[in-house]
């Protein structure tokens, strides 16, 4: 129950709020009402009978002492403008019946043949009174009365159940008198949560949400909007960052690849796809292997191994990478073990392209070893040779 009341959107929530306690409180009142009202009534029925039958009863001493039967019905005919009477016995000192009332009716009552043991007290909404008559402190007799309150008991129900309408009338016009209030205060959340919605949906963090009054749920839409303005300025520069964090990354003129621990190709920049021949999407998953050269691929493995062996350290060394169109280059490749932020290591592989200096270093070294007219080789050749040879010549003892 709980949670499906947790579950309600605001408005009714609030709306409950107001209709339980009021249909509670009336069903309170309601059956406080009931029971007020009939114990109430049956106290004053209790109290007007016992009464009247205390000055029946004392009317008809006279009677009961001279047996005059005639005074005693006349006593008694007093309850006949008591519509709710039905029966009324007048006792003597033996308990016999000395006098008798009894209403035309369709079932006219007649009097108990002793009432002894009874006390005044209401069966259901029959009332029976019994008063005794004393005169100096001598019984005479007993005055019994029965009564029947039913249509009195209807009445009393009927004003309770007016009453009761009146209550629920007064409630149903309270509620819709408090229904805009309510509105007062559901209107302002439900815009905010559209506006929470809203950001949520299109990522949009310059959207705003509308203050509406000054009071509580107004400093909430300005701490909101405050939060959602600052969250949108870390989210402009985290964009910046990322922008510039790209530039620097796709735009550096060097090849940078991000591998796994046994050479696959994570992610490579635009620079580095662009100079093996291939996108960037179908380079990611290969292995940086099918690109080396055949003859370096041991010192591709051995670079790799020494940034697995040894994570802290930056490991060198120029090798030829050949691209997709057959074309070789000759790159100079910067490694280093790093973790990302799951806790995966990975390697960072930076290679720049070394072709052009390497091919002049090959160029002065044969220029510095080879006539340049003849483009035989100079002395200081020829005497490296003699040298060579000399030297293989006392190795090997020939």
């Amino acid at each position: 129950m709980n949670k499906f009341v947790g579950n309600l959107p605001i408005k009714r929530k609030l709306l409950l709020t107001f209709i339980v306690p009021s249909v509670i409180s009336l069903l309170f009142a309601g059956l406080f009402l009931i029971v007020l009202e009939i114990s109430e009534f049956q106290k004053n029925t209790r109290d007007d009978l016992s009464t009247l039958a205390t000055i029946i009863g004392n009317r008809s001493t006279a009677a009961l002492m001279f047996h005059d039967m005639e005074l005693a019905n006349e006593n008694l005919a007093v309850l006949n403008t008591l519509p709710a009477v039905e029966a009324a016995c007048l006792y003597d000192a033996r308990g016999a019946v000395f006098a008798q009332l009894s209403k035309n009716n369709d079932k006219p009552l007649s009097c108990p043949l002793s009432i002894k043991d009874e006390k005044t007290r209401f069966e259901t909404v029959h009332l029976l009174v019994v008063q005794p008559i004393i005169v100096d402190e001598e019984e005479l007799g007993n005055v019994y009365i029965h009564a029947d309150f039913t249509q009195a008991y209807w009445r009393k129900i009927e004003f309770t159940g007016l009453l009761f309408l009146v209550l629920v009338a007064v409630t149903t016009l309270t509620f819709f008198l408090t229904a805009p209030l309510l509105r007062l205060i559901s209107s302002p959340i439900k815009k905010l949560v559209n506006t929470v919605k809203a950001i949520s949906d299109t990522k949009d963090y310059s959207l705003r949400a509308v203050k509406v009054n000054d009071d509580e749920l107004g400093v909430l839409v300005e701490a909101f909007n405050g939060l959602i303005g600052t969250v949108e300025a870390q989210n402009q520069s985290l964009t910046r960052a990322k922008d510039r964090y790209l530039a620097l990354y796709d735009d550096n003129p060097t090849m940078v690849f991000n591998l796994s621990e046994y050479g696959l190709i994570l992610s490579v920049n635009r620079t580095g796809a662009k100079q093996l021949g291939l996108a960037v999407e179908e380079l990611q998953g290969c292995s940086v292997f099918h690109f080396i050269h055949p003859i370096d691929l041991p010192v591709m493995h051995t670079l790799v191994e020494h940034c697995l062996m040894n994570p802290l350290s930056v490991h060198k060394q120029e090798l030829r990478q050949v691209c997709d169109n057959g074309r070789i280059i000759w790159v100079r490749a910067t490694a280093r073990l790093f973790e990302n932020e799951q806790r995966q290591s990975s390697l960072l592989l930076v290679c720049e392209d070394v072709t052009e200096a390497h091919d002049l270093s090959e160029q002065i070294a044969y220029q510095a070893s080879h006539d340049a007219l003849t483009g035989l080789a100079n002395r200081s050749e020829f005497d490296r040779h003699v040298i060579e040879l000399v030297t293989l010549v006392h190795a090997d003892r020939s």
